[in-house]
């Protein structure tokens, strides 16, 4: 997958293992994860989707204040954006979708993660009710 530069997760997770002072290597065995897939993240080659790594991530860089709940929020951006991209989508659609994106990180967790799930189950409906559509 090439690099997304709409994505978020890259850059927060950049940022707070920077913050913490520790390398790739030693991050990604504080999530469970390994070095390779927490790289993959931070360079925005694969997104975020699993439940798993986006928890083991939030433990490993909970000593870092409010970065837990930024990560979650720029997982669900990300995840969004990357569903989001799969359909074919005018200039202006494109921009209305990116302005409703930012405008989720506004809303408390549980007002997004509803939101998400709307999008999420749109997405599913389309899919399935379009022939030939994405999947």
């Amino acid at each position: 997958m090439k690099r997304d530069h709409r994505l978020q997760v890259p850059r927060v997770l950049g940022k707070a293992r920077i913050e913490l002072g520790i390398s790739q290597k030693e991050l990604a065995a504080r999530a469970g994860m390994r070095q390779s897939q927490l790289c993959a993240h931070e360079i925005g080659r694969t997104v975020l989707n699993g439940l798993a790594h986006l928890q083991g991530l939030q433990e490993a860089l909970s000593e870092l204040p409010g970065m837990s709940d930024q990560l979650w929020r720029a997982a669900q951006h990300d995840r969004l954006i990357t569903l989001l991209t799969q359909f074919e989508l005018s200039e202006a659609q494109q921009a209305a979708l990116s302005r409703m994106v930012q405008a989720l990180q506004l809303l408390s967790d549980s007002e997004s993660e509803a939101v998400a799930e709307k999008f999420i189950c749109i997405y599913e409906a389309k899919t399935w009710l379009t022939p030939g559509a994405p999947s």
